[in-house]
């Protein structure tokens, strides 16, 4: 048997919770480590996240960070990390990061670095994200983005190759960063887990309806604009059912959401169900008559891509989304774009899939599977990264 004798450095901030991102870099890196021995650099990460490292031989690694203050010892932070790293790191190995300060720090490190932009640090650049802020993290956000984002620019503008989900984040990437992305790495779903099986009970014959969302409590997910169209529903004498999961807890601002639950009376339509274990997604998703995504189109990050929408139409359940990336669905095919701002208009196509027959609904279960099953996958997205990968290594 061959084994890799190559290396793929990888830095990346944080490995916590069951996010887009951290699901991302774990899949892809899966794909890389058939050919290439990989070592994980982080701040922090999860019992969880670890096991599933060590599981698939992916080495490890606690680069210092201090216990508080993060910003305002980053110098320090980022001193100590470099000396940590030029240690470990060849100048023959091919280094990948992902966001602020990982890029920055693979750029000083070598000349061979590839960077990964999720969207732009929505902290320094996205002000819809700023403004949800209180006044005195608006205040330390100004100072760190004066200091640090002439480091976050001049990385994303020196690394070797700049890479991207896919188009429709390009624009903002080009704007905040006047640099075109060179590949795109785009999200993947293992279509052999999240698999689709016929439901229990017919979704033509199921009552109520059932709809499903994912939340981290940031005005990314759109969340209140979620309950309000569930609101408009409930006004208008729809029978539904809302269960909320979560990748991320937040006690204070999910207080919020049940002030505003009970304030319209949805106490027995909208259930939150916390924090679903990847084993039990696909159980989650085939659950579900519709996925609906929120997220806010005026951020970079809100709208463009999200992994949950693959991985429910790839469980065969249609998915009714903001606008934002024109190709996780197929408007009237495999679900219905909408404006999460305009909830009234967002109740009536969300009213008009209630009225769906049994034969369009199974129709377009069939087409979500078959979209996600013959564009989506996880391979293909290991394959372009490791070949930009053996191009620097030449």
């Amino acid at each position: 048997m061959n084994y890799p004798t190559r290396h793929l450095h990888v830095l990346h901030t944080e490995s916590i919770y069951s996010r887009g991102g951290e699901k991302y870099l774990f899949e892809l890196l899966k794909r890389v480590k058939q050919t290439h021995v990989v070592h994980l650099y982080l701040h922090r990460i999860s019992p969880h996240w670890h096991n599933q490292y060590r599981k698939n031989n992916i080495s490890v690694s606690l680069l210092w960070t201090p216990p508080g203050l993060f910003w305002l010892l980053l110098p320090i932070t980022l001193f100590i990390n470099f000396l940590q790293l030029k240690k470990a790191i060849k100048k023959t190995d091919v280094l990948f990061a992902t966001n602020f300060p990982m890029n920055f720090l693979s750029v000083l490190i070598s000349a061979r670095a590839i960077c990964h932009c999720f969207e732009p640090l929505a902290i320094f650049y996205d002000p819809i994200r700023i403004s949800s802020l209180s006044p005195f993290s608006r205040f330390c956000v100004a100072v760190a983005k004066l200091l640090y984002a002439p480091l976050d620019r001049w990385a994303y503008t020196k690394s070797a190759v700049l890479t991207a989900l896919g188009p429709s984040v390009e624009p903002y990437i080009i704007e905040t960063y006047g640099r075109k992305p060179d590949l795109y790495l785009p999200n993947g779903v293992d279509s052999r887990v999240f698999s689709y099986k016929a439901p229990r009970v017919s979704a033509a014959n199921r009552s109520p309806f059932i709809l499903g969302h994912s939340t981290d409590y940031t005005i990314f997910k759109g969340t209140e604009d979620f309950l309000s169209i569930i609101a408009h529903l409930k006004k208008n004498g729809h029978t539904v059912i809302a269960r909320i999961s979560e990748s991320i807890p937040d006690k204070e601002t999910k207080k919020k959401y049940v002030t505003y639950i009970r304030r319209h009376a949805l106490e027995h339509i909208v259930k939150f169900i916390g924090t679903v274990s990847e084993r039990r997604l696909p159980e989650f998703y085939r659950s579900l008559d519709f996925f609906v995504y929120t997220g806010s189109p005026e951020c970079a990050g809100g709208s463009t891509a999200s992994l949950s929408v693959l991985e429910a139409q790839s469980c065969g359940t249609p998915v009714i989304r903001s606008r934002g990336d024109d190709h996780e669905i197929i408007d009237g095919v495999t679900g219905y774009y909408i404006d999460p701002h305009n909830h009234k208009e967002s109740g009536k196509i969300l009213a008009r899939a209630l009225r769906l027959s049994k034969s369009d609904k199974n129709k377009m279960r069939a087409a979500s599977r078959k979209y996600i099953y013959s564009r989506f996958d996880w391979d293909i997205t290991g394959n372009i990264l490791v070949h930009a990968i053996q191009q620097l290594e030449i």
